[in-house]
């Protein structure tokens, strides 16, 4: 499994400091090696546990960890990104579908329409996407006022969705612990910059029971690193979860309410904590190219156990099971279960 050894001493619910049990290990793992299996087709994964616990938190701290390393992992980068990924589903499928937006019927895995329009903040009138430029220099491709445009990452910085707000790029004072991190994971590499500017690209869907029990739950673990100790929910560098952080590189839905806390480029990665939080956002049109990862606890009812059980078995439709990850390459920790899909080839 990708990442090293997390060097970081470990707390729950207040008891004495010790080495990372192995559940932890593997959570916090797992998120920070989930771009390590990046590709172009959307991935979802369910991380089902024995019991209630804070492991939705735990791999986002992971994802965030790998996030602090990658020099594109900027609201800037990450909008480009988010340009591109709504290109390619109007080219790929919206453009050519002749079924007017029935996924269910159509069955291509997506739940809106891509309509192909950008809007630009100083100009009038729509852009429409006509191609994706892949030679050379990346450049989504446009029609306006009888000519074509292309847009490269820089360009496209007053580009958005048509219906979308422009991205709100937030730069905070207060830098975030960047030897704390290098802790949380042996070996990690933090770039210096990431660690004062926020990000959009990373997700956490809290629980169906609103954003205070998600925070909770994440505050029951602490993590001692370089004699210093740190919540779990200060790690994580949700907006307004550390009067000591001013920077946010994690976004919170709050799946009670559907809302996001602020605004930002489309996301990558969304960890959903609970089965109505995953159920909730695999429908939604804001998260249809996001990859998910649900984390579904065992000891819930059986209905809503089955509830899951039917929508992975609807998923199926498009996705495909990822068979290296599903035959335990990864060592997932005997309690845990994990299944992951990415979207097959139609």
């Amino acid at each position: 499994m990708p990442g090293g050894r997390l060097k970081a001493l470990f707390s729950e619910f207040q008891g004495e400091w010790r080495p990372a049990p192995k559940w932890v290990e593997f959570l916090v793992r797992f998120g920070y090696g989930w771009r390590d299996q990046e590709s172009n087709q959307r991935r979802i994964a369910v991380v089902s546990m024995p019991c209630d616990s804070p492991a939705a938190g735990l791999i986002v701290l992971g994802a965030l960890v790998r996030d602090l390393g990658r020099t594109e992992a900027t609201n800037l980068t990450g909008h480009y990104h988010a340009l591109l990924q709504y290109a390619s589903q109007y080219l790929r499928a919206c453009a050519i579908c002749d079924v007017r937006c029935r996924p269910e019927l159509k069955r291509c895995g997506y739940v809106a329409e891509a309509s192909g329009l950008l809007r630009h903040s100083q100009r009038k009138g729509p852009f429409q996407i006509t191609a994706i430029k892949d030679s050379g220099a990346l450049g989504i491709v446009t029609r306006h006022d009888g000519g074509t445009w292309q847009f490269t990452p820089k360009s496209a910085v007053n580009l958005r969705i048509d219906g979308d707000p422009l991205p709100k790029l937030i730069n905070g004072e207060g830098a975030l612990p960047a030897s704390a991190y290098e802790q949380i994971i042996e070996g990690a590499q933090i770039v210096s910059q990431n660690v004062r500017e926020s990000f959009s690209g990373l997700c956490f869907a809290g629980r169906a029971t609103g954003k205070s029990a998600t925070h909770a739950a994440c505050a029951s673990i602490r993590f001692k690193c370089e004699g210093l100790e740190y919540g779990l929910p200060e790690l994580l560098a949700v907006h307004g979860w550390s009067s000591s952080n001013r920077v946010s590189r994690v976004n919170f839905f709050n799946s009670r309410t559907e809302e996001i806390d602020r605004p930002g480029p489309e996301t990558a990665l969304v960890v959903a904590d609970g089965d109505a939080s995953f159920l909730k956002v695999i429908d939604l049109p804001q998260f249809q190219r996001s990859d998910v990862i649900g984390v579904i606890n065992r000891s819930v009812d059986r209905e809503r156990s089955e509830t899951v059980g039917n929508r992975l078995v609807g998923l199926r439709q498009w996705f495909v099971e990822d068979p290296e990850v599903n035959r335990g390459r990864l060592g997932v920790p005997a309690g845990i279960r994990l299944l992951q899909l990415k979207k097959g080839s139609r």
